[in-house]
């Protein structure tokens, strides 16, 4: 207990007994084990605070990409909406911003404080002072082992000498038993609060954040009604101008088949004309051929009276003929103009 009846931390006497030495092993352990608990949140708190920086630049990106693509003053950024779409680039910006304040505050009251203020002073200083503790221990327990092993008989002075040796080493002793016990009580009773008060920061700085981002969606709520009425417009616009253009190639298709629909039965009734007329001459030619074959004999029988056989006159007939057959003017000539056998 300390003065006024408060409990000292975790101490209950500083004497250097086996139940202080047992509460500094305890107190070690306990610190041991934060330190890896420590060691845990500060890699997750750099790995969410390089996320971070990289969700604000990317975002910063985003929204000069966005600017680049339709806040311009040309006459293609007017159509798709640059005056709207300029807000909302302002708003992603803003956010961005609101991204880097989160992580300035992960990185100050979070890895700073358990990086230096816990593993590099706490941490550190625990250790060195347990390290100076057993060193203490060591050296008073030889100064007291040197003082008992004098004799009696010992010179007064050399008797001084070890009585002073001794003194000053349990006075080292005593100062490195309240050094440990003060930094590992420091830990103990700051560690209730300090890790709380950390995170309450964070929290604080996200609820910042957050009511950042309510005003900044309610302030482009107004522009958000107006692009989505904007946008309802234009794209029944855009639909019933799709409509006339699927009409017009519809008509266009239907005009292309009734064209190729006429011209296909113009074409049909001439190949039927040009059919009637060949047939028309093929049957001529054939009439003409059988009158040529039946005048032939009357005209080869007529002179068969200068051969020697019928067989002969119809070879000679045939002859007489040649390539244009007995119809052919010219065929009928060499029959006529045969000179008549002798």
């Amino acid at each position: 207990m300390g003065p006024m009846g408060q409990e000292a931390g975790i101490f209950v006497d500083l004497q250097d007994t086996p139940m202080f030495k047992q509460t500094v092993d305890e107190g070690q352990a306990s610190a041991k084990k934060l330190k890896d608990r420590c060691a845990g949140l500060l890699a997750g708190a750099k790995k969410y605070r390089d996320a971070l920086a990289a969700m604000s630049e990317a975002q910063q990106s985003f929204a000069a990409a966005l600017h680049d693509f339709g806040c311009g003053g040309d006459e293609e950024s007017l159509l798709i909406g640059s005056a709207v779409m300029s807000q909302f680039v302002k708003a992603f910006r803003e956010l961005s911003y609101a991204y880097s304040f989160v992580q300035d505050c992960v990185d100050k009251d979070v890895i700073e404080v358990l990086q230096h203020t816990w593993l590099d002073e706490h941490m550190t200083a625990l250790r060195e002072d347990s390290k100076k503790y057993e060193r203490r221990c060591a050296e008073h327990e030889a100064a007291r082992l040197k003082h008992l092993s004098l004799k009696k008989v010992t010179r007064r002075e050399v008797l001084e000498k070890s009585h002073a040796d001794l003194a000053a080493a349990r006075q080292a002793n005593d100062e490195a038993r309240y050094e440990l016990a003060r930094h590992l009580n420091t830990v103990e009773v700051t560690k209730r609060h300090a890790f709380l008060t950390m995170v309450v920061g964070v929290v604080y700085q996200h609820l910042a954040f957050f009511r950042q981002g309510a005003t900044l969606l309610g302030r482009i709520e107004g522009p958000y009604s107006d692009a989505m009425a904007i946008v309802e417009v234009l794209r029944k616009e855009g639909a019933a101008k799709q409509r006339a253009l699927d009409d017009m190639i519809r008509a266009s298709r239907e005009a292309a088949a009734a064209r190729e629909a006429i011209i296909a039965r113009g074409a049909a009734t001439a190949a039927g004309s040009n059919d009637a007329t060949d047939g028309s001459n093929n049957t001529a030619a054939a009439s003409s051929s059988s009158a040529g074959g039946i005048a032939l004999p009357a005209v080869i029988g007529a002179s068969t009276g200068g051969f020697d056989s019928p067989m002969a006159a119809a070879a000679a007939a045939a002859a007489a003929a040649g390539p244009f057959g007995s119809s052919s003017p010219l065929g009928a000539g060499v029959l006529q103009n045969a000179p008549a056998p002798s």
